[in-house]
């Protein structure tokens, strides 16, 4: 698949004693994205959970996911940019853990480690200003600073590292979905825990109940259901207001004059938020 951009926005936020859980949902296609991030308050690591949905009639092939991040430890007014970018496992080798890091040690010890595992997976050094995944993933490109993907391969320099995940086929349909995840640590010897597909249905009890139809619109009528005060709001996928407004229980919306696309509406009620796709054809 060629690179493209998935615009989206976040869903879900929620807040206990002990963690934060963000839900961000996207499209592009005929390829719908979620991610979740889950970070414990007590522990030097948080987990990103990503899964694919194929809601065409075709499979998709080769697709490409990547984080990389250009870090800057310990970065003061005069110090320079430079950290230790290393591969420090890689997939397919001794085993199928990946984990790259980038490490400074002045002023004082930081580090930044991303860490997946399974042969899907490719860690990478470089890459700079390259923005195409399957480059990461194969350790090529163009440019100056192609990505690095050899085990054990480190460089003190201002450089960027980071993590790439291959698709080879993705089928259509929920059953066909395909998830995987990664840790973004601040610490090493961390002992990661077993993770699991993301739930984001069960985010609900922390959510708002409410219901838009028709949903694909082709009536340029959207009604929204929801019991007591709320307000709304409909921005583009890149994130421009389209419409806003209030009401209660029961309420209309004229999308005569909006343009066939994707979008997204968000209702608010007693400081929750909750975020649908909406489609307009």
């Amino acid at each position: 698949m060629y690179l493209v951009e998935i615009y989206g926005a976040i869903t879900a936020f929620i807040e206990t004693s002990d963690s934060i859980i963000v839900i961000w949902e996207g499209s592009i296609l005929e390829l719908d994205m979620t991610e979740r991030c889950d970070l414990k308050k007590d522990q030097h690591y948080y987990t990103t959970s990503v899964l694919l949905d194929n809601t065409g009639l075709d499979p998709f092939t080769d697709l490409y996911y990547y984080r990389n991040i250009e870090p800057d430890n310990n970065q003061t007014i005069d110090g320079g940019w430079h950290t230790q970018n290393t591969v420090e496992s890689q997939s397919e080798m001794a085993d199928d853990s990946v984990r790259v890091s980038a490490t400074q040690d002045e002023p004082w010890l930081s580090e930044i480690i991303l860490h997946a595992y399974g042969p899907n997976w490719k860690g990478f050094i470089g890459g700079f200003i390259n923005r195409d995944a399957s480059d990461m993933w194969n350790g090529d490109g163009p440019g100056w600073d192609p990505p690095n993907i050899t085990e054990g391969a480190s460089e003190f320099a201002d450089k960027a590292f980071g993590i790439a995940y291959k698709v080879g086929i993705l089928p259509p349909g929920k059953v066909a979905s395909e998830w995987f995840s990664f840790a973004t640590a601040f610490k090493r010897d961390i002992v990661f825990e077993e993770e699991e597909e993301p739930d984001t249905d069960g985010l609900d009890e922390n959510s708002i109940n409410f219901r838009i139809y028709p949903n694909p619109n082709e009536t340029g009528n959207l009604n929204i259901a929801l019991i007591g005060q709320f307000k709304y709001q409909i921005t583009d996928i890149n994130g421009r207001l389209i419409l806003m407004g209030s009401g209660a229980d029961n309420v209309e919306i004229d999308l005569t004059q909006v343009e066939n696309g994707i979008y997204f509406i968000t209702l608010e009620q007693n400081e929750i938020t909750k975020t649908e796709k909406l489609i307009v054809r």
